[in-house]
């Protein structure tokens, strides 16, 4: 986790100097360890983060610039480091309470760090 640990805070200071215009813009960067599969559910400006298959591990840290809006949106994940696959397996819809649902997928073998950005507009 130290490799990555650089990079998280320079984008947590980016994201501090770059807030977003628009209402419905945002993003959130998570940095965390996956074994196997995880599943990031967000929310407002909640993350939840949940091991689907694998070791749990910690929670991982996580930086919002704006809260995911209560309005139909498109969002988008983006793996910046890390291995394996990301993708959204959920948009936010009014019948779901505008949740939507990330997931993370390593297969590799072994615990790896990854850092994910999520972005909707």
């Amino acid at each position: 986790m130290r490799r990555l640990a650089p990079i998280f805070l320079l984008v947590l200071l980016t994201v501090s100097a770059n807030s977003q215009s628009a209402s419905n813009e945002g993003r959130v960067y998570w940095f965390g360890s996956v074994d196997d599969k995880v599943q990031l559910t967000i929310t407002g400006i909640t993350l939840e983060q949940k091991a689907i298959s694998g070791r749990p591990m910690p929670d991982g840290n996580h930086s919002f610039t704006a809260p995911l809006p209560q309005a139909p949106v498109a969002v988008t994940a983006t793996k910046l480091e890390g291995r394996g696959t990301v993708s959204v397996i959920q948009q936010p819809t009014a019948e779901n309470s505008f949740t939507a649902i990330i997931e993370i997928s390593d297969t590799r073998g072994g615990a790896a760090e990854h850092l994910i950005d999520v972005s909707w507009r």
